[in-house]
Formats: structure tokens, sequence, C-alpha cells
């Protein structure tokens, strides 16, 4: 997860230093937009990054156009993410429609049909267009509201460098303490290396004073000593420069059994927790209900989810909490086409409770781990919700800290599930639901594990009980043993290897520039 934070501000810097910043800038966002120019014509990256060091107006270092060309074409990947998903949240709604005009007609749902499939029509027909220096300041512009000097500062008033590893953290742009080191390419004389490329420009780096937000420098001080790579993004807003920073984080992951943890179930009335013993018994439980995170503003909603995960935190590690189990979700747009309940999704902001969850467990170095929350919600209503006396969220949480320890639930009567086979969907009642399955380092790919092994996702007709996944239940199975950092059992029923992560960090998303696929975090609640 990639976490970024206002670090500081650039502390008054001199005429000539501000204007070899802004020179610089306009150089860096000419060459983003020359990028996604190129980019759209079909070039590659190593092409548009070659270009711009052969364009005869930039005077940018190798870095700098690379990081342009990067920058580009992570805005052309998030527009078109955001397009698709447009496009299917779209296509949904309208098959909704068409499902309730086949029960009662009525000109209201009439409507509403044929305006999404305009939607549709200009979703695959018109590609969504770029604005560099944001729609609402080019509709400014055009209405006469702004003069045209303002529009071009707010095309050219960002300046971003990716941070690599091998070069300190960031090679361009390099934070030192209270300082910031800016490399300013200069133009010199051409000639030709051993390589045959021509190399144009000389690095003078300009060490500038910062005036830094207390709330973060403890954090950055920990960074910079860590040796891990950080992106800078230099942000020009009112005549001040504002400083970003931006680094890869991931919870460490348990390295052995825990014998508590506490797993959270997020809702849009507020997340409920639970602490579950390593024999998958209750021990504690609490809902945290705070209705503003349904009615409050978007960047009050973020700080509530802070404060929230602290309180979580906090109860969490008084019961001798080891390990926090969250769910893995992929939450999709909702199809009811009621306001009531469509604000309240609209609202529930659960991506980012799962990151200030993970930054949390990261700045206390407490393990984290995540498992699928399937059907863990009508689980737990029909097991523990009255032999409990829990609310359906806490009884959803429990669900979640027993799956992670590898315990199936057998149920009284049976429930029906949905199961997947290549591109086919069945519904089936089962009376036992494998927590081989959905639990902590299931494989989440069926090719990873082959057919008739435990584990295994492959189509299997109804047993006697109902159960159609293959894999033993949670009494029969051999207990958890240690493989490299990760939990497993013996038998490959849930093993899974840590995805790999390099020395790179990811471009950061722009603020009041280009767009991009989503904001960068905001961590005023952390």
């Amino acid at each position: 997860m990639q976490y970024t934070f206002e670090y500081a501000e650039i502390n008054s810097p001199q005429p000539g230093q501000a204007t070899a910043v802004d020179q610089l800038m306009l150089h860096y966002c000419t060459a983003k937009r020359t990028a996604h120019q190129r980019l759209l014509d079909g070039s590659k990256l190593p092409g548009a990054i070659h270009s711009l060091e052969e364009s005869p107006f930039l005077s940018l270092n190798w870095r700098y156009c690379e990081h342009a060309a990067r920058d580009a074409k992570a805005d052309l990947a998030g527009q078109n993410a955001l397009q698709q998903l447009h496009l299917a949240e779209t296509r949904d709604r309208i098959k909704e429609t068409e499902r309730l005009l086949e029960k009662k007609r009525g000109r209201r749902l009439e409507r509403r049909l044929v305006k999404l499939r305009k939607k549709e029509h200009a979703l695959t027909t018109q590609p969504r267009k770029t604005v560099f220096g944001t729609r609402k300041l080019l509709a400014a512009l055009a209405g006469g509201k702004i003069t045209n000097a303002e529009w071009k500062n707010a095309r050219n008033s960002q300046l971003y460098s990716i941070g690599q590893a091998n070069q300190r953290g960031n090679a361009n742009l390099r934070i030192d303490g209270g300082r910031i080191g800016i490399n300013i390419p200069h133009k010199i004389e051409p000639k030709s290396g051993i390589d045959g490329r021509t190399y144009r420009v000389k690095n003078r780096r300009l060490w500038l004073p910062l005036r830094i937000n207390e709330k973060y420098g403890e954090l950055m001080s920990r960074l910079l000593v860590s040796g891990l790579a950080y992106s800078v993004r230099i942000i020009k807003t009112d005549g001040r420069f504002k400083v970003l920073v931006s680094f890869e984080i991931s919870p460490p992951r348990p390295d052995q059994v825990p014998q508590i943890v506490c797993s959270v179930d997020s809702n849009p009335a507020g997340p409920a927790a639970t602490i579950v013993s390593r024999d998958g018994n209750l021990v504690d439980h609490k809902f945290f209900r705070d209705p503003r995170l349904i009615h409050a503003s978007a960047e009050k909603r973020e700080q509530i989810i802070g404060e929230t995960v602290g309180r979580i935190m906090e109860w969490a590690l008084g019961h001798g909490a080891e390990t926090f189990v969250a769910e893995r979700l992929d939450i999709k747009n909702d199809k009811s086409f009621n306001r009531r309940a469509n604000r309240i999704i609209r609202a529930f902001v659960r991506r980012k409770f799962s990151e200030t969850l993970s930054m949390q467990c990261w700045k206390h170095n407490t393990p984290m781990a995540e498992v699928n929350p399937a059907y863990t919600s009508k689980i737990g209503k029909a097991k523990y919700l009255k032999r409990l006396g829990l609310s359906i969220h806490e009884a959803a949480a429990l669900c979640i800290g027993r799956r992670f320890y590898g315990y199936g639930e057998r149920l009284e009567e049976p429930m029906t599930i949905t199961v997947k086979n290549d591109e086919r969907k069945g519904k089936v009642p089962v009376m036992y639901v494998w927590a081989s399955i959905y639990g902590h380092g299931s494989s989440a790919d069926p090719s990873m594990e082959p057919p008739r092994r435990k584990g295994s996702l492959e189509w299997k007709p109804a047993g006697p009980d109902g159960a159609v996944f293959t894999g033993r239940p949670a009494t029969e199975r051999s207990p958890l043993s240690l493989r490299g950092c990760e939990l497993v059992r013996k038998g490959g029923e849930c093993g899974e290897s840590p995805q790999a992560t390099g020395n790179g960090v990811k471009p950061a998303p722009p603020k009041g520039g280009g767009e991009a696929a989503a904001e960068p975090l905001d961590t005023n609640d952390i």
C-alpha cells in the first residue's frame, strides 16, 4: 500500500531560488504533457522517454524524463481503469432497471433506462479527455473568471521524482532532515558518449530549508533511517511550495501462530471488532458505532475513521491481541436506486478504513492478515447471533477471526452459496463452509491448487451434507506449522507465498494538477 503525506513546506525561498524551481516545474509539466500525447499516439514508454531526452526545448536529466513519462502513464492507466469501472457499473444498473421494468412499467424507470443507455454509449465511444490544470479552472478560463497567466501557472505547478533505494531514497529530490535538495539541470554543449547517446545537461543541487509538519517529523526520520525509497512531489499553490512524500508500506505478517487475534468487520455505521482465541472461541466483542460515518462530509469521515481505528487498536492491544485480521474486499457500486441506501453505501469509505488500519499496524509493528469475508454475515447470523447475543456485524467479525485460524463452519440448516467454475457460476445449498477456500493464505487463483487436492477450487458434486468444496473440517486438519514467514497447513491447504515488492515507489497521484485515478491519502487522522 502506498502512503502519502504532506511532510513540509519550503521555507521562504529567495527570489532567485523560487524562479529556478518555477522554471524546473515548467519543463517537467511540459515533459509530462508531451509524454502523455506520445503515449496516446501509440508510442511505448522507452520511446516517450527518449523523445523527452532529445527535445531541444527541455533541459531535463534522464531521471526527470523517465519520471514525467511514468507519471503520464499512471494518469492514463488510472483514467482507463476508471472508465471501465464506470462502464461496468452503468451496465449493471441497466440490467437492474430492465429487471424492474419487467415487473412493473413506469415513466420514471423508462427515463432512467434511456439516460443510462446514453451514458453507456458515451463511455464506449467517447474516451475521457485529460485536462491538465483541472476542468474547473478550464471552465473558469472559458468564462473569463481567470486570466491566461493564471491558467498556465495552474498547468505548470508540479515537480515529481520517483524514489530509488539504491540512490539513498531519492536522487533528484532528496530530503535531509530539515532541508530538501533539488537537482536543477542546466544545458551544456552537446557531446556524444561512448554508447552513442548525447548528454546535454549537468545537475546542480539546490538546497532549500523546510518548514516541517511536526505531525510527520518522527515518521520521516524513521523513513530516512530505514533507507527505503520515497517519492517526492512538490506542488505550488498560492505562491507556496508544498512537499508531499510517498512510500510503500506493508504491515508485518504473522511469523508464528498467534494465541489471540482481533478480527474486524467494517460497516457503514461503524466497525465491529471481536477478540478470538486460538481455539476459535470468543473472548470479547465491541461494536464501534458512529452515525457520523454516514452523514458527515468526506473530510470529517476520514478523521472519524482515524479516531475509530485508534480506539480499536487501544482496545485490542489491551486484550493482548497479537495480530489483527481484516477482510479482503472488492466493493462494486450498489444496484439499489433508493436514495438513502445510495448515500449510505457511497459514504462507506471501506478502503480508507483498511488503509488506516494497515498504517496503524505498520506504525505499531503489529502483524496484520486478511481473509476473504464471503458469507461471514450469513454464517454469523445463522450460528452466533442469538447463541452469543451478538449484533450481526460482531457475529461476522467472529467468523472472520475463526476463518483466520482455519475453522470451518457447520450449519444447522442448508445455506445457498455461489460456486464458480471457470466462466460458469452456480448456486448450491451447503451444510458446511470450508475455511480452506476463504481462510488466511488460501490461494486466490484456482490454478495454484491442483485438482483433487486439499483446498482446490474445482467443481465437485454435493456430498451427503451438501458440501461442494474439497478439503477437511478444521477439527480433522493438521495443526498450523511455519514455513518461511507465512502461516500454512501441512498438506498445502492454506499455503500462499507473499507477493514480491521492489525498491521503487509507484507514482503518487497529483493533487491540484492533472487528473489521476485517486487522490493521495489524507492522514490528518493518523
